[in-house]
């Protein structure tokens, strides 16, 4: 009964995969019954070290990344609906003094743009 519990969570875990389906596999006999155990122990620790810890490092990494990515994109979004690009006050600012953010936005383009045709010539 211990023989089939080991050998089942020996290859249970590691079905499919791992370096445990390269190497050797130990025989339960009495003389190598020591062998055996190093190897299930070895298996196990190489099939929980590689392939659980470290691919859920890399998952969580690239999980992290696109996340990131994804509140920078949220925030470019921000910023061009309630931001001016020119001068960089928000539609709340702008109202507060008294002008409309959509005709901000018109004029200060507009400004800009007279600007650098004037430069140009």
């Amino acid at each position: 009964l211990w023989k089939c519990f080991i050998t089942v969570l020996d290859l249970g875990f590691r079905a499919g995969g791992g370096i445990g389906d390269i190497t050797y596999q130990e025989e339960f006999t009495s003389p190598f019954r020591s062998a055996f155990y190093l190897k299930v122990f070895f298996d196990l620790s190489f099939f929980l070290l590689i392939n659980v810890i470290f691919l859920n490092i890399i998952q969580g990494i690239i999980v992290d990344t696109f996340g990131r990515l994804r509140e920078q994109l949220k925030d470019k979004e921000y910023d061009r609906k309630y931001r001016c690009f020119i001068c960089h006050l928000d539609c709340w600012t702008i109202e507060k003094a008294g002008e409309s953010f959509i005709e901000h936005k018109q004029k200060i383009s507009l400004c800009v743009v007279l600007c650098l045709l004037g430069r140009e010539t």
